[in-house]
């Protein structure tokens, strides 16, 4: 139980990471304030639907 949350903490914090690096690519850098692991893309943080897809395909690398 102990390993599974410490990988799960991880993998948000990676996930976290990821996102703060695209929102400052793009100069969102007001966005990185509200970021969190339950903001909204969209709504909170200002992705459109093409930034959404770079966002999937960073991602998947």
């Amino acid at each position: 139980m102990a390993a599974e949350t410490l990988e799960r903490a991880e993998v948000e914090r990676q996930v976290l990471e990821v996102v703060r690096e695209f929102l400052l690519e793009l100069g969102k850098s007001r966005s990185v304030d509200k970021l969190a692991l339950d903001s909204s893309l969209e709504r909170d943080l200002g992705l459109g639907s093409l930034d959404l897809v770079e966002l999937l395909v960073r991602f998947e690398a």
